[in-house]
């Protein structure tokens, strides 16, 4: 079996002319059930299907325009009115467009009681919208505006399973789940962060080519060094920084992704007659996190990593001091002259008796 679709879309959201304003969307598929050929003869394998479908789809940024587009609003500090320009002119602003390839195979198995499909798919994606740096002698004042100015591909798989683990009169117990693994990489943008900050804190602002989107960038580390404790980093020279940091925007380095690789679901439902217990585990993984909470000292947030660094060994004499009783704590503390690192010797010994 052969299916297929087509359509032409044309929106004025886009360009100032016709040239970018309308776009083909089509796509075409094909099934095949082998399970209805003669020489498909197996057994516990109720129904299997294979498929294949290809196409171009397109996208609308409702919030993108070609023409300049501000607002204007009262000014509190001299009154008046102001105007802001929200959105410089983007006379050649068109379509987004994905290009899909998908294969799959759908099955059902066991007399019916355990249903599936599993499909690996492929889109590239042309024209996407993305930032670019601004030009500062146009005098709109903006630093990045957004245009068709990106390519991505995305490729993974998606596996469903379903079972009726229990069919009967009064019980019934299904249990299934989903899987997927997504891998994207940006093949084109023409986008630089003027600081390295600014790769840091806006990767989607400053995306990069050959890595996936969102993506956490970070100076290479090279340990402590050995003489004051201080964190060393390389730059993308190979040279190693120990008082300051790199720069240069090139010198930070890939880590890892925000948005998960993979994610999935596990569901089951249980029934007894009118009673019904259903349950479901959701889970993903395959990025990073970053901890932007590492030490407010004057809030009382201090991260355990930070309290646990290694710090240089000062070497000094602590004097002697009492011993201490706490009757609520219930251990008596004893200080000894040592040589150690800022802080005294303390020794605890638990109390007995009332």
């Amino acid at each position: 079996m052969v299916t297929g679709s087509i359509r032409w879309d044309r929106t004025n959201l886009f360009a100032t002319g016709s040239k970018y304003q309308k776009k083909p969307i089509w796509s075409v598929g094909a099934g095949w059930n082998l399970d209805k050929e003669s020489f498909f003869k197996v057994s516990f394998i109720n129904m299997m299907k294979l498929r294949f479908s290809y196409g171009i789809g397109g996208n609308i940024a409702k919030n993108s325009a070609p023409y300049m587009t501000a607002y204007y609003n009262n000014n509190t500090h001299v009154g008046g009115i102001q105007g802001t320009i929200s959105n410089r002119p983007n006379p050649d602003l068109r379509w987004e467009k994905t290009t899909t390839a998908n294969i799959g195979v759908d099955f059902s198995m066991f007399r019916n009681r355990l249903n599936g499909s599993i499909e690996y798919y492929n889109k590239s994606g042309v024209d996407l919208l993305a930032n670019t740096n601004g030009v500062p002698t146009e005098g709109f004042g903006f630093s990045t505006y957004t245009m068709n100015n990106g390519k991505m591909r995305n490729r993974g798989f998606e596996l469903t399973l379903s079972s009726d683990v229990i069919m009967g009169k009064d019980w019934n117990w299904n249990v299934g789940g989903v899987l997927g693994y997504n891998k994207n990489k940006v093949t084109y943008v023409n986008v630089k962060a003027p600081a390295i900050f600014l790769q840091f804190d806006y990767p989607a602002a400053y995306p990069r080519v050959g890595v996936l989107i969102m993506p956490f960038m970070d100076i290479c580390g090279q340990g402590l060094d050995h003489g004051k404790g201080q964190p060393q980093v390389y730059d993308s020279e190979g040279n190693i920084h120990v008082s300051s940091s790199p720069q240069k925007v090139e010198d930070a380095v890939y880590l890892g992704t925000s948005v998960p690789v993979y994610s999935g679901a596990i569901n089951t439902n249980l029934r007894y007659k009118n009673w019904e217990l259903a349950a479901q585990l959701l889970f993903e993984g395959g990025h990073k996190m970053r901890n932007t909470n590492i030490a407010y000292p004057g809030l009382g947030v201090t991260s355990k990593d930070v309290s646990k660094r290694w710090r240089q060994l000062v070497m000094r004499h602590i004097p002697m001091y009492h011993a201490m009783f706490r009757q609520k704590a219930r251990i008596i503390i004893l200080t000894h002259p040592i040589f150690i690192a800022r802080l005294p010797f303390m020794y605890l010994m638990p109390i007995t008796g009332a």
